[in-house]
This record gives structure tokens, sequence and C-alpha cells, in this order.
């Protein structure tokens, strides 16, 4: 009988300690509007028109390039191209068997209306500030048509 406990015990405490190994977490600090306001680059409204992964050499990592027509500048210059968009560009993402996958960078998807803190990397390109702190999403409530912020 006592044989059989030392390797249940064994199989319990590997158990036991099993999740612990799996389970990572992260900690944000919420900063106020007005650090927000003042900490971006710019801040502008737009609609998302379509999002690309691929890599970028200099940083020899992969990166996710969102297109957005912009709709609105509220902070700041943005210049858009001749059809009045601008591109995001985020880390993270997908391209053949290569990838990554980083907490707290905002996901987009077509079509969707957004609010954006942004800044640049050195390279000048623009990114969403303070990961998905910057990025709001802008839908109408149908009962009231009134547009929603969250």
């Amino acid at each position: 009988m006592k044989v059989l406990l030392l390797p249940r015990a064994l199989l319990l405490l590997s158990l036991a300690t099993l999740p612990q190994l799996c389970v990572s977490a992260s900690t944000v600090i919420i900063p106020s509007d007005q650090e927000m306001v003042i900490g971006s680059r710019a801040i502008i409204r737009g609609t998302v028109v379509s999002s690309l992964s691929g890599y970028d050499q200099r940083y020899k990592s992969v990166f996710t390039y969102t297109i957005l027509r912009l709709n609105r500048v509220l902070k700041g210059e943005v210049t858009p191209n001749s059809a009045g968009e601008i591109v995001i560009k985020e880390p993270g993402g997908i391209i053949g068997n290569l990838g990554s996958d980083i907490f707290g960078i905002p996901q987009f998807k077509s079509g969707e209306d957004v609010l954006l803190y942004l800044d640049t990397w050195p390279d000048g390109s623009l990114r969403v500030y303070q990961w998905f702190l910057g990025k709001y999403t802008i839908t109408i409530n149908p009962s009231t048509g009134r547009e929603l912020i969250a």
C-alpha cells in the first residue's frame, strides 16, 4: 500500500504545479486622458480598410500593416496618401510559417470605425500609442442612433 502512495503523490504534485508553468499575466498602468492626449503625436478617426502582415528587415521581425481611411484629424499632422489613407504598423502577425503574437497589441477588423491615439516608430511609420489603450472602436447604438465609443 505504501509503495502506491509515493507515485500517486508525485503525480498529484506534478499536476498541481503544471498550471503554474502555463499561466502568465501582465499589469497595465492606465494613463489619464490628459497623459494620452499630451503623449500622443496625433489623434485620428478612421475606418479600417485592411490589414496585412509582413517581415521588417530593419527590426528582423513580423509586423502587421493596417490601412485606414482617414476621416478626421483631431490632433497633430497626419498626411494621407492620394486615396485619403494612412498605414499603421504594429508588431506581430503571421506570414507563412513565421509569426508572433504580442499581448496588448490592438487588433483591427475591416470596416471598423476607430478613434486612435498615434505615435511614430523610429523609422517614421505610425503606430498606436500605448498599444491597446490607444484604440477605441466607435459603434452606433441601435436604440438611440448615437455613437458609442468602446
